[in-house]
């Protein structure tokens, strides 16, 4: 577990050293800020989206579980999640809205969990306990964490809990779960989606779309059942 640790601590230290550092910062910065990360954000995630190979698997799956994600309403309740947490640790004297740190977790912690990196480092911090991926993958979210708590706030650093329970997960269960890090072909697609998911988190962030991207999450699990039934 020291791999998933490490991620934690360092998405919380850089999502409460970038809140610090947004102090400094003015309106115009800020603004400018925003849309170059919304940019960045965007183009990473179409590098990770277009490396899909199975296309229809890809299509069927975003819209298969962007249905259920729809129909269950899974934004609702990342956002009443967020809430929950405002309410517990913050003061009611911040001036951060809920809505606010309910969008800041949620999209951050679907840009640290998704993607293959989430996934190895875990398993293979579980199985072999081997903490190279995470630690890696630390050191990137450490940065992208003061990043983005600089622009959307503390919310970003609370994100950290979801990392914890998701990474923790795989970590504790990696024994299961090993065959999924094994299948290269499957981890593809897996991570094709879940890019794309980063893409739809750019798109929101320049204010080009308004998607409930917590409602896309039962893709990436749709994407690995639909794959083992189709091609395993």
């Amino acid at each position: 577990m020291l791999g998933v640790i490490v991620n934690v601590l360092a998405i919380a230290v850089g999502g409460t050293l970038g809140v610090l550092f947004k102090k400094v910062l003015s309106e115009r910065i800020t603004q400018a800020m925003m849309m170059t990360l919304g940019l960045a954000t965007f183009v990473i995630g179409l590098q990770g989206a277009l490396k899909v190979e199975k296309h229809l698997l890809f299509v069927i799956s975003l819209a298969l579980g962007t249905a259920i994600g729809t129909i269950i309403d899974i934004d609702k309740y990342v956002n009443m999640f967020g809430d929950f947490l405002k309410k517990i640790f913050m003061s009611k004297s911040k001036n951060e809205s809920n809505e606010k740190f309910a969008e800041a977790f949620a999209n951050a912690s679907i840009l640290f969990a998704v993607g293959a990196m989430a996934v190895l480092g875990s398993i293979n911090a579980g199985l072999k306990h081997d903490y190279n991926i995470l630690f890696l993958k630390s050191t990137l979210d450490f940065v992208a964490a003061v990043m983005y708590a600089s622009i959307f706030g503390i919310g970003v650093a609370f994100s950290s809990i979801t990392i914890l329970l998701f990474e923790g997960g795989i970590a504790l269960f990696s024994s299961l779960l090993s065959s999924l890090a094994e299948n290269d072909a499957m981890m593809n697609e897996f991570s094709a989606v879940g890019n794309l998911l980063v893409m739809v988190i750019g798109l929101n962030l320049i204010g080009a779309t308004k998607v409930k991207l917590a409602n896309m999450l039962p893709s990436i699990v749709v994407v690995v059942i639909l794959y083992r039934l189709v091609y395993v």
